[in-house]
């Protein structure tokens, strides 16, 4: 008999698949140009407020089906509750002299979020909370950008840095709820691909030049 007592070893948290699963995805998104060029200290103003535009056209696609899904789920019973995201962008916008109409005015980008599912619902979460951890670090950029062009709109950014931590911690309880049956798995990495497809597409609507008629200073 052996004196080591027996130990198994302990599971992966599921958070952890979901990255390895969806890494090809994430790696294409971080790579997009804007963030690079944002980074870099190289975003224009008017390539900002493109950005800006184009994060407030994916919200305004976003909020009200993923709030709807949440409560349809009931997510609210695993701690979760969803804030909407295109108010903040909103107000950055007129901010930036930008009218939000420009981006409801712009036609369907495709890949629509199909939340048909709770696990559908779990796995684009994980992408669109995740997305906080990200524009925290991205922040910092940002904050330069205003102040180099002497401008104000960068609220977004401000509050993904200050909510993401506490954000993120409930998050991950929700998506370790979800995946306690190996059933539920799957179709969480297929919800979480679909995200990261539905923000690239909406995010290649992003371009470096002047937003011609969509300024409300004009």
């Amino acid at each position: 008999m052996s004196a080591w007592p027996e130990t198994r070893p302990k599971a992966e948290a599921f958070r952890f698949v979901l990255r390895r699963e969806t890494r090809t995805e994430h790696n294409e998104l971080d790579r997009h140009p804007a963030f690079a060029e944002l980074v870099g200290g190289k975003l224009s103003f008017e390539g900002y407020r493109s950005l800006m535009l184009a994060f407030h056209g994916i919200y305004l696609d976003f909020d009200r089906p993923l709030q709807q899904a949440c409560v349809r789920f009931g997510l609210d019973r695993l701690g979760y509750g969803y804030e909407p995201r295109s108010p903040m962008l909103a107000s950055d916008l007129a901010a930036l002299g930008v009218s939000a109409r420009a981006s409801s005015n712009r036609p369907p980008a495709g890949h629509d979020l199909r939340l048909d599912s709770i696990e559908a619902l779990g796995g684009a979460l994980y992408v669109i909370e995740g997305s906080l951890l990200g524009a925290s670090i991205l922040c910092a950029s940002t904050d330069e950008l205003m102040e180099r062009t002497g401008s104000r709109g960068n609220a977004y950014w401000r509050w993904c840095r200050e909510a993401a931590s506490k954000r993120w911690a409930t998050t991950c309880r929700m998506i370790e709820g979800l995946a306690a049956t190996d059933q539920a798995k799957g179709p969480m990495i297929d919800g979480a691909k679909m995200a990261f497809r539905s923000f690239a597409t909406r995010l290649d609507r992003w371009d470096d030049a002047p937003l011609r008629g969509n300024s409300d200073q004009c």
